[in-house]
């Protein structure tokens, strides 16, 4: 007698059905209640973003399971991903990573970003040895005691102990194993035009690409530094007590003996950077057709690498629990080799690459994204 079959076998959907699935209280509020929504830091009204998706045929689902043998649902915070996690799903590769303990040990450029931040802030370049010695003391020195101790005098000491033997290679492995772990080390990738770039691709839950296009820093790389504090701006630890998120100033402040006087190498909007619409149509600017040239683009038909176009739909589509679209970033290498950064949930969109004007508001290019979601998802 035949052995039963046990394999188990994916449900089939026969029906796909268009849901969308929040949490319980997502668009639910007293009149008057505005939420800050994550990218665009302007009142938001989350039970218009469900309306949309109503009036186009969507049920809203709250709370409960997500659906994933249903291809037409959508999630809003329903399950995050972190960037290696979508990277070891999809077989992306990623900025080669650095346990903290070997920070000292790498002749190479570290980049030390925290984890907590966004748009291209608290991330510093630590290319000598003694940037590295000087960021290694600050994060051992202030997760053990520095912060909390009372005596002034004797922290500064310590502080100063901890970076003489950062120097020298002596921080043992227990402090290093207690150190914040909210911050990551990864290699800095040189991109192939003078600037600092990296490519945004916003593609949504379903896979289709809405647009892509590539960002670059205003000044070339190398040339500007981190802003740091004002002479005439007293130090903390050594000039008055600690109080709050002080400690982190001695790493931009220039009396400081942990300051690293870092450059900057983030091509952020946020942070000043320009963007470069990759639409298919010529480039204006002799320098935004130059930058476009070392990437292999050509300047007068600014169409996208097919790779990143293909890997952030595959991106969009894993990532439609978090949000119904995602900004995927990536970064090009010298050699024109491309690695993954991130997918970011409801980044900041582009007015001209919806069709709207540059005076519209967050809200409203967040519904006009909506509305190109649902109108692309008819079957």
């Amino acid at each position: 007698m035949a052995g039963k079959d046990t394999a188990t076998k994916t449900p089939e959907v026969l029906r796909p059905h268009r849901v969308i699935r929040v949490s319980p209280d997502f668009g639910i509020y007293n009149p008057g209640d505005t939420r800050f929504f994550m990218a665009t830091q302007t009142p938001f009204d989350e039970a218009e973003m469900l309306e949309v998706f109503q009036k186009n045929g969507y049920v809203v689902a709250r709370g409960g399971s997500f659906d994933s043998y249903n291809p037409m649902e959508l999630g809003i915070d329903i399950q995050e991903f972190e960037a290696k996690e979508i990277a070891h799903s999809l077989g992306l590769e990623m900025p080669r990573s650095t346990p903290l303990m070997e920070v000292m040990t790498i002749d190479s450029p570290v980049v030390a970003k925290a984890l907590y931040a966004d748009r291209g802030e608290h991330k510093y370049l630590l290319e000598s040895q003694e940037q590295k010695a000087r960021f290694v003391a600050w994060l051992v020195g202030g997760s053990h005691f520095i912060i909390q101790e009372p005596n002034l005098e004797k922290a500064r000491g310590k502080l100063m102990e901890y970076l003489d033997r950062a120097r020298s290679g002596l921080i043992t492995k227990e402090e290093f194993e207690i150190a914040d772990k909210n911050w990551a080390f990864e290699e800095f990738v040189t991109t192939p035009s003078d600037f600092n770039t990296s490519y945004r691709v916003v593609a949504d839950g379903y896979g289709n690409i809405h647009y892509a296009q590539l960002h670059r820093s205003q000044e070339r790389r190398g040339t500007k530094k981190i802003q740091a504090w004002d002479n005439d701006d007293r130090l903390p630890l050594f000039e008055y007590s600690l109080v709050g998120d002080d400690y982190g100033t001695l790493l931009v402040h220039p009396r400081s003996p942990l300051f690293l006087d870092s450059v900057e190498i983030v091509s952020n909007i946020a942070r000043g950077g320009e963007r470069i619409l990759l639409d298919g149509k010529p480039v204006e600017g002799e320098v935004n057709r130059q930058v476009l040239s070392d990437h292999g683009i050509d300047p007068n038909n600014s169409n996208p690498p097919a790779y990143v176009l293909e890997k952030s739909a595959e991106v969009g589509k894993l990532v439609r629990t978090s949000y119904p679209y995602t900004g995927v970033d990536w970064i090009q290498d010298k050699l024109g080799s491309f690695k993954f950064l991130e997918a970011n949930n409801s980044p900041a969109l582009n007015s001209s690459a919806l069709g709207l004007s540059d005076s519209s508001t967050g809200q409203e290019r967040i519904l006009e994204m909506i509305r190109r979601i649902v109108a692309g998802s008819v079957r």
